[in-house]
């Protein structure tokens, strides 16, 4: 006998949503085209922002300019305090053959139309340093009359057309969070299962890594970061908790969840961080 966890199986095209105040935060993130810290950056659609371009065809934005442009009509509602959307859509790397700019830029408008989040202001870049091709669209919350975008039973849709378009599209699909339910009832991975859920909500509340241990131990995890005592530099994660026996348990970030590993947390950390 098999049941389904609360998180839903894997589609190949995962969409992580979060809100924010700075356009100009989200924009520095997604749209530095000068490559740093490893990023590989290619600009692919605006929608309602003005976007500058040099000689050679090849986008030049202003950054300051764009945010001025998405605060300008932000500003026609004021009483949303949280205009900035910022959208994570992940794919396979087993489906990187397919991914041309034009495709992903396809699916990531045919994305925003099935959320609802249209006749707005937006601005799609493509990310290449990870194995997982990914896309960055950052918009706004307020449209152009000045109306909110509802997020009502948003976090519901994401996942369903997330995976709407992987069947359409033919798309691998990932892990299954479905398990056994032998697994499910076995005490270890039940406590397993909480803490990577405990963690997860931990990081909503925080802005630095560095926080994360005092945050996690106020729900009985003791967080270990491993850092390389030469250049300080994090090495990895690990996660310590105790059962009702006062037996510890103690799991590296990726085998709680493949999101929780040290790269990964910091990448959700800088992404929450407008």
């Amino acid at each position: 006998e098999i049941i389904l966890l609360p998180e839903e199986s894997e589609a190949a095209m995962m969409a992580k949503i979060t809100t924010g105040s700075s356009f100009a935060g989200a924009l520095n993130y997604d749209g530095d085209l000068d490559q740093k810290n490893g990023k590989i950056v290619t600009y692919l659609y605006s929608e309602g922002v003005d976007m500058n371009y040099r000689p050679d065809g090849t986008p030049d934005p202003d950054l300051k300019a764009m945010a001025r442009s998405f605060e300008l009509q932000a500003g026609l509602n004021p009483k949303v305090t949280k205009p900035v959307v910022h959208i994570a859509l992940s794919f396979k790397p087993e489906d990187m053959p397919r991914l041309t700019n034009d495709y992903m830029l396809k699916i990531a408008k045919d994305y925003l139309q099935k959320m609802g989040f249209t006749n707005t202001q937006y601005v799609i870049h493509r990310h290449d340093e990870t194995r997982n091709p990914h896309i960055h669209i950052t918009l706004n919350r307020v449209d152009n009359d000045g109306n909110r975008i509802s997020d009502q039973w948003e976090r519901r849709r994401n996942v369903a057309v997330c995976q709407e378009i992987t069947k359409r599209e033919g798309l691998t699909w990932g892990d299954s969070k479905v398990i056994s339910k032998s697994k499910v009832n076995d005490p270890t991975e039940k406590l397993r299962y909480q803490t990577a859920r405990d963690v997860s909500q931990c990081l909503k509340r925080i802005r630095s890594i560095a926080d994360l241990p005092e945050e996690t131990a106020r729900r009985g995890i003791e967080t270990r970061i491993k850092v390389n005592e030469n250049s300080g530099r994090i090495m990895g994660i690990s996660f310590a908790v105790k059962d009702i026996d006062g037996k510890e348990h103690v799991w590296k970030g990726s085998e709680l969840d493949r999101s929780l590993s040290a790269g990964n947390i910091m990448k959700t950390l800088l992404e929450n961080d407008f």
